[in-house]
């Protein structure tokens, strides 16, 4: 890898501050599991790395039949929760057949709507958007 500025976004409206300022030299980490090794082959040289895993974007919420994922849930989460078994018990399902363990331990919903490229991750029926900094996907179950 190659030096980079490092970032930790205290509040979101410090990473959307960092993002606004750095631009398109800018890159967001949550999981890493696609970023790390894109910088590790260096086919992306970001002067600045947010990391935004202190941001408080990890709940799971149940409300008028819906779930609610904020962009930092992790695939473990959705696969050991004891609500999502109740409730939407396919997306428990889901989260258990994504990556390895690994991928699944540090692997976020937000990360995978992002790039879809988790092999097989649980992109199908989300709201969120490159343009939403709340990024959360909403789907009755």
């Amino acid at each position: 890898m190659y030096p980079f500025e490092y970032a930790a976004a205290a509040t979101l409206d410090d990473a959307l501050g960092l993002l606004r300022e750095h631009g398109d030299e800018a890159k967001v980490l949550a999981g890493g599991q696609s970023l790390i090794p894109i910088l590790q082959y260096r086919l992306a040289r970001p002067r600045v790395l947010i990391d935004i895993n202190g941001l408080p974007l990890g709940d799971i919420v149940f409300e008028d039949g819906r779930v609610r994922l904020g962009a930092l849930v992790r695939h473990h989460q959705l696969e050991e929760s004891d609500a999502i078994a109740r409730r939407c018990p396919v997306l428990g399902e889901a989260a258990r057949l994504i990556g390895n363990v690994r991928v699944r331990t540090l692997g976020t919903v937000g990360g995978t709507a992002q790039s879809s490229s988790e092999g097989g991750g649980i992109g199908g029926g989300r709201r969120a958007g490159a343009r939403s900094p709340r990024a959360t996907s909403s789907r009755a179950c």
